[in-house]
């Protein structure tokens, strides 16, 4: 009987082990506990819904910084089984190398509940924000098991998340009863092995498409900078656009997610802060 009951329960825990409730829970623990850390869970398994896209779901942490009040995380914790994400850098791109920009959604001031949504969005926007510490930039991850016809499953998790990212900025807008800026970075926090791909492009066979040579390297988080968003941009995205071009246009819908090894975790949420004022913001 005494093993039919541990049987029974070995299959239970399977079970459990089988979802990515626990990793997210650890994490949240790992804030929580972690008196070093200038963070605290504002929010989790937090109810989204974003009417602009049509979308909803729920935000696994929501972390503000206890000294920088307008700096918040939208986390998205994902646990991969012995996993790696790599990474593809150029070497001949410096900017990608290491930086400290991310280009990040915010909210300036306070609109009334009453205001239309399209005078609210002249208030709200992406802009690039200076964020110690600096790491390698990348627009393009190869994770195992991916096919040429899938889409990217990193592509997938970043898009969901920006959508949450504006529903909860919207959500603030709504509540607040005295003006504040915030700005909203969107994290990943993964237990998959983050590996940079340092290669130059002419190793790149134009036979084949084969790469010859590159230099890989584990590090404990990186920017993903991509243009993700399929929306329009807003007004405030639009007075950004350096040229009317296509190129500008592309640049001005880029966003940025990071995404942080789970075993690094706590050194990044310790060091990770704002530097300087906020572009086109008051302090």
């Amino acid at each position: 009987m005494q093993k039919e009951i541990d049987n029974h329960n070995r299959d239970l825990l399977k079970l459990v082990n089988k979802h990515g409730y626990l990793f997210q829970w650890r994490v949240k623990t790992e804030v929580e506990e972690r008196g070093a850390l200038p963070w605290e869970v504002a929010s989790w398994e937090h109810h989204w819904v974003n009417s602009k896209e049509g979308t909803d779901g729920y935000i696994d942490l929501i972390l503000e910084h206890c000294r920088h009040t307008a700096f918040v995380l939208i986390v998205e914790c994902k646990r991969v089984d012995q996993g790696q994400w790599v990474f593809l850098v150029q070497t001949s791109d410096s900017q990608r190398q290491q930086t400290m920009l991310a280009s990040c959604f915010y909210v300036k001031g306070h609109v009334p509940t009453a205001t239309p949504d399209k005078q609210r969005l002249m208030l709200i926007g992406y802009s690039d924000f200076s964020l110690t510490p600096s790491s390698p930039e990348s627009d393009m991850c190869i994770i195992r098991g991916e096919g040429d016809r899938d889409k990217p499953m990193l592509e997938r998790i970043s898009a969901r998340l920006l959508d949450s990212t504006y529903a909860v900025a919207v959500e603030e807008l709504c509540l607040r009863e005295r003006p504040q800026n915030r700005i909203y970075v969107p994290m990943i926090i993964t237990s998959a092995q983050i590996r940079v791909c340092r290669f130059a492009t002419d190793n790149i066979s134009l036979l084949d498409g084969n790469l010859s040579e590159a230099n890989f390297e584990t590090v404990p988080f990186i920017r993903f900078r991509k243009s993700i968003t399929t929306s329009t941009i807003s007004m405030a995205d639009r007075r950004n656009i350096k040229k009317s071009s296509l190129r500008g246009l592309a640049q001005a819908k880029e966003r940025t997610i990071l995404v942080v090894n789970s075993a690094s975790l706590f050194e990044i949420l310790k060091s990770i802060e704002p530097i300087g004022a906020f572009p086109g913001m008051s302090s």
